[in-house]
């Protein structure tokens, strides 16, 4: 709620597709988009903003947020199901919580965050005491509800989950009712039928590609590292140094706590399902310490696995301050414990105040938030700021502009922009898909738009042509020719040359 427009980067498109289908009452599947095939998008938004009458920005900043926040609810209720002590479990859920990525990133990410709901409930329904029949039921219609939710996270539990069986039936010597066989072949023959079909794809393609397609899309989904990136950059301000620390220690608990309760398991009442599904997420994490791809940032790849592992985190931590008592030669008691869960909580308590920005507030390094100083970092003359703000924050001005050029133009003619309005802006407030990125070295045909919105004319700020890339506007100075223009409001400039 830090802005009035849809702040982030999918985000965008998801409105694009939902105010499609509100602008025709219809869903045309036959439009060939990973997006335009959710559900989650395409209809569950548009039911939602008629049924409450309710603007489709709004359905996405309170109605999504909404059902996302019933997620770290069901993660509690898996870890109280296990018989784990209920100070741990609301640990847990704290730590997931205070993740970077749960109340920035997420938020623009609608789609994941209706999957992350069906994901939840599928072991919820698992650990559940209800007779098989209603169990099997349920986990067909939840996992139909993750397939046309999300592809990439689809992906990501259709490639993992045969590991973790093979781990539970190999290594931990156990079975289950319903993390089986035939779940696993329902999953996978339900995600392919539904992106054959509705993605616009062929048998012979799909099945061809359905590997490297599940590759190219958790690739591009979990291991980007093109948001924000506080735990592994080589920050010089002692904000980013400590925020570091804390991740590098919370990665490090888990590590102990999952070795303590694969050790000592006897002790510990965690299914069979839920450890094994577990421990792929384990290693994929450590994996990610040695690839190019994620590091230890703070990203989806993270937010995903601590679904999983926020409560071997606890476990590890209080597992961590054992071994100090040991060490110090202290006997461990009722009261030991109850203290351990007491530095947890400074512990965790310290990372949500870094995470959220109010940590660098309150030491003056290198201020974070939008919502907490966003009028500093609109004042300061860092340009790194301003790319920080302007990314994916949009003030009136350019959705207005947006709107008027998306209402006047000729719908034969190009319009050149930078990454941040071709592929945001344009896509939700102008309905204008698919035009072109501006760069410092552009050919503008004669004839075409060129759109300049707010940090393009008050910093010659411009994104693009890729992600992470920025230049200034001065490098063309063909773009200031003021005798093209054809709107100003002062804050948004377009030209037609």
């Amino acid at each position: 709620m830090s802005s009035t427009f849809l702040d982030g980067w999918d985000i965008h498109d998801e409105y694009y597709f939902s105010n499609l289908v509100m602008m025709h009452s219809l869903w045309d599947f036959t439009i060939p988009s990973n997006i335009n095939a959710m559900l989650s998008i395409v209809m569950l938004a548009p039911i939602y903003s008629e049924i409450c009458n309710l603007e489709l920005t709004y359905v996405f900043k309170i109605i999504y947020p909404f059902l996302f926040s019933i997620v770290p609810v069901g993660i509690y209720h898996i870890s109280q199901k296990q018989g784990i002590n209920d100070k741990i479990s609301f640990l847990s859920v704290f730590y997931f919580m205070s993740i970077y990525t749960f109340y920035t990133e997420m938020l623009a990410l609608a789609r994941q965050q209706i999957a992350e709901l069906f994901l939840v409930l599928i072991f919820i329904i698992m650990l559940s005491n209800l007779d098989l029949f209603k169990k099997r039921v349920l986990l067909v219609l939840f996992t139909f509800g993750l397939i046309t939710s999300h592809y990439g996270l689809s992906y990501l539990t259709i490639l993992f989950i045969p590991v973790g069986y093979l781990f539970m039936i190999y290594v931990l010597k156990a079975k289950s009712d319903t993390y089986t066989i035939n779940f696993m072949l329902i999953f996978f023959v339900s995600a392919s039928i539904w992106y054959l079909y509705v993605s616009g794809g062929s048998i012979f393609e799909t099945i061809v590609n359905i590997f490297s397609h599940i590759y190219a899309n958790i690739m591009m989904e979990f291991f980007a590292t093109k948001s924000v990136e506080l735990a592994t950059s080589n920050s010089p301000f002692l904000s980013g140094q400590i925020l570091k620390i804390l991740y590098l220690l919370s990665q490090f608990f888990v590590i102990i706590g999952f070795v303590r309760v694969f050790v000592k398991s006897k002790y510990f009442r965690i299914s069979s399902e839920y450890f094994s599904f577990s421990f792929i997420l384990l290693f994929v994490l450590i994996t990610s310490f040695f690839t190019s791809f994620t590091g230890m940032n703070i990203h989806r790849l993270y937010h995903i696995t601590s679904i999983f592992l926020a409560v071997f985190c606890v476990i590890g931590g209080i597992t961590f301050i054992h071994l100090i008592y040991n060490a110090l030669n202290k006997k461990w008691s009722e009261e030991s414990f109850k203290h351990s869960l007491r530095i947890l909580s400074v512990f965790f308590a310290i990372f949500m105040i870094f995470n959220i920005g109010l940590g660098q507030e309150i030491i003056h390094d290198n201020p974070t938030s939008v919502s907490i100083n966003r009028e500093w970092i609109q004042n300061s003359d860092n340009l790194e700021y301003q790319y920080f703000l302007y990314k994916m924050h949009f003030p009136i001005q350019d959705v207005i502009s947006t709107k008027w050029l998306s209402k006047n133009r000729n719908l034969q003619t190009k319009i050149y922009a930078d990454l941040s309005s071709t592929d945001l802006l344009f896509s939700s407030y102008g309905m204008i898909p698919n035009e072109t990125r501006l760069s410092n070295n552009t050919k503008v045909e004669q004839g075409s738009y060129i759109y300049l919105r707010y940090p393009n004319v008050h910093y010659g700020l411009m994104f693009g042509p890729k992600q992470g890339m920025k230049w200034n506007i001065v490098d063309n100075p063909i773009l200031l020719d003021q005798k093209n223009l054809i709107y100003s409001n002062q804050d948004n400039f377009i030209y037609k040359y």
